[in-house]
C-alpha cells in the first residue's frame, strides 16, 4: 500500500542498489501487474502495480548496467484481445 500511495522512497532506493551493483538482471515477474492492467495472469489479485508504475522501477534500476532481461509469469492463454502482451511491448 506504501508503494501505491508514494512510490518515491521505493524508487529512490532501487536507485542506490542498483548504483552500488556491478551487473543488473532484470524479471519482470507478470503477477506484480494488478489483472484490471494485465489479465493474462496465472494467480490474478487485486491491488497490483500499473504499468506507469512499473516503467517508473524500470527507469529507476536501468542503466548501462543491466545485462539481461526475462519476462515471467505470463499466461497468454488468459489474455484478453492481446492487452496485456501490447502492455509488455510497449
Amino acid at each position: 500500500s506504501e508503494l501505491a500511495v508514494d512510490p518515491a522512497p521505493a524508487l529512490e532506493r532501487l536507485r542506490q542498489t542498483c548504483a552500488q551493483a556491478d551487473r543488473i538482471f532484470l524479471d519482470l515477474d507478470c503477477d506484480c501487474f494488478d489483472p484490471a492492467y494485465f489479465p493474462a495472469l496465472a494467480h490474478p489479485l487485486p491491488f497490483g502495480i500499473s504499468p506507469q508504475l512499473l516503467l517508473r522501477l524500470m527507469e529507476a534500476a536501468w542503466s548501462p548496467k543491466v545485462c539481461g532481461v526475462a519476462f515471467s509469469e505470463f499466461d497468454p492463454g488468459r489474455d484478453s484481445d492481446d492487452r496485456s502482451l501490447a502492455t509488455l511491448l510497449w
